[in-house]
């Protein structure tokens, strides 16, 4: 039986350097019966988002090889463009600006609540179901 998108899994890639951070949000997806596919790197997100359709971002600014705005530009760039959140543990008003301008959602300070966060990739997911 084929399923419509509206049934099947969404697909979020997480993207964290910070091990115990990225086990958090794979969780808290998972838990929502989501699928979490995760990167540590900006080189590794790039290869995930070419490679597999993604549903939603949740992307570390801030990563070992680089920050995430190359990925949050191909987000906001693509033909279907993808809900995305940045998190920073450097959250200001001028990079909040700045990730937005290029398409991001929000940018969330840590810590955040992990409850509030799978509440707005709901708000997302539902948004889109909505218009199809």
């Amino acid at each position: 039986m084929m399923r419509t998108m509206t049934e099947k899994s969404r697909v979020v890639l997480v993207v964290e350097n910070n091990p115990q951070v990225l086990e958090l949000l794979g969780d808290m997806i998972a838990e929502r019966g989501w699928e979490p596919v995760s990167a540590t790197s900006l080189k590794g997100a790039l290869a995930s988002f070419s490679s597999r359709d993604i549903d939603a971002i949740i992307a570390d600014i801030e990563l070992d090889d680089g920050n995430s705005i190359p990925l949050l530009m191909k987000a906001h760039e693509s033909p279907h463009p993808v809900p995305t959140f940045a998190i920073s543990s450097y959250a200001s008003d001028a990079l909040r600006q700045e990730v937005m301008r290029l398409g991001a959602i929000d940018l969330l300070a840590k810590p955040f609540r992990l409850d509030q966060l799978a509440g707005r990739l709901a708000e997302q997911f539902e948004a889109v179901a909505s218009v199809l």
